[in-house]
């Protein structure tokens, strides 16, 4: 019933951690590639939990 961890399993971090990196994907792609990476860091943040705004999100950072 009690675990170990004080602060919860070291998985929960992880799967934390990467669900951020993959939210923040486009960002991160607009920024390797050195395009608009405000508008599409600021798309991400407000629409990117709606999957249609992490789409376009995207689609800003390739194009």
């Amino acid at each position: 019933m009690f675990s170990h961890f004080p602060l919860g399993s070291p998985w929960t971090y992880i799967a934390g951690i990467l669900g951020v990196v993959v939210y923040f994907l486009p960002t991160l792609v607009a920024v390797r590639r050195h395009r608009s990476c405000l508008l599409v860091f600021l798309v991400n943040l407000f629409f990117g939990w709606a999957v249609i705004g992490w789409i376009i999100a995207l689609i800003l950072a390739i194009r």
